[in-house]
């Protein structure tokens, strides 16, 4: 192996532990920022999210330097370079490493990606709830029901608000 090609390796190698440390402390941050949609904590979300950005803009960034470290490995292949086309290709001193760190990256990969999951069904549900407050105050609930045990229209009679102007 070429020195040339010696630092190409431990350039990919060095761009997917980067990746590696900067996955496990959004870990961190996607774990805290679950634990207070769970408590309303909104202040304390607000800031989680707006460090939630920051890494995922840092993580673009590593994204691109592996790519360029994988293409800089693997100069004579065209299109898509794979985990699998870097492994195969790679020495046989690098090869162990490589595997290693690509497999956990891959499990942080997929607790992000499970938590994200978990973040949004939260979300999801609190917004669900919400809206059903808003249409609980909001509006007549004896109006649901629009037809009698007869199956005839019941008849509306004036409209009533609800406890709050919906668009208050």
């Amino acid at each position: 192996m070429t020195g040339a090609n010696e630092k190409a390796w431990a350039a990919l190698r060095g761009a997917i532990d980067e990746q590696i440390k900067m996955y496990s402390k959004l870990l961190d941050v996607l774990e805290r920022k679950r634990k207070q949609l769970i408590k309303g904590n909104t202040k304390e979300l607000a800031k989680s999210t707006k460090e939630e950005n920051k890494f995922v803009d840092r993580l673009e960034a590593l994204e691109k330097k592996r790519l360029d470290a994988a293409a800089a490995c693997l100069p004579g292949k065209e299109g898509t370079i794979t985990l699998r086309d870097v492994l195969d290709a790679a020495p046989e001193g690098e090869k162990e490493k490589l595997e290693d760190a690509a497999v956990l990256l891959m499990e942080i990969l997929n607790s992000v990606a499970a938590i994200n999951r978990a973040n949004a069904e939260l979300v999801k549900e609190s917004m669900a709830f919400i809206q059903y407050n808003m249409n609980l105050l909001s509006s007549d609930r004896t109006r649901d029901n629009l037809y009698e045990g007869s199956g005839k229209m019941r008849d509306p009679g004036p409209k009533k608000r609800g406890i709050v102007n919906r668009e208050a």
